[in-house]
C-alpha cells in the first residue's frame, strides 16, 4: 500500500502546489457556476461564485432525483441535496474543461 500512497501524493503534486490546485478547484467550479447562471431553467444556490469545488442549483422544475437518475445513465453523476432541495456538483482540479462541459450540455438538455 505504501508504493500507492507515494504514487498519489506523486500525481497530486504534480498538478502544482496546494494554493495552485485550489484555484484550479475555483476556477473550475467558477466556470460551472457562471453556465448555470445563464441557463433557462436553473438556479443557482448561492448568489456569488463558490469557493470551492461544490457547486448548489436548483431546476426549476423540481424534478432533482429524476435528474440524477437521467443524466446518470450518461455517466454524469450529481447529488441530491434534500436541504435545501437542490443538486450538487463536485468539482477537483482534475476534472477536465471537457467533462464540465459535458455536464452543462447535460443539464441544458434537462431544462429544454
Amino acid at each position: 500500500m505504501y508504493p500507492g500512497l507515494i504514487e498519489a501524493i506523486n500525481t497530486h503534486q504534480s498538478y502544482g502546489s496546494d494554493g495552485d490546485r485550489h484555484q484550479e478547484i475555483r476556477d473550475r467550479s467558477q466556470f460551472l457556476w457562471q453556465a448555470l447562471q445563464s441557463m433557462e431553467g436553473v438556479t443557482t444556490v448561492s448568489p456569488t461564485p463558490p469557493e470551492s469545488g461544490l457547486v448548489a442549483f436548483q431546476l426549476t422544475s423540481g424534478h432533482h432525483a429524476r435528474a440524477v437518475e437521467h443524466l446518470e445513465q450518461s455517466r454524469i453523476y450529481l447529488r441530491q441535496i434534500l436541504n435545501p432541495d437542490c443538486l450538487r456538483a463536485s468539482l477537483h482540479y482534475f476534472t477536465t474543461e471537457s467533462e464540465i462541459k459535458t455536464l452543462i450540455d447535460g443539464i441544458a438538455k434537462l431544462v429544454s
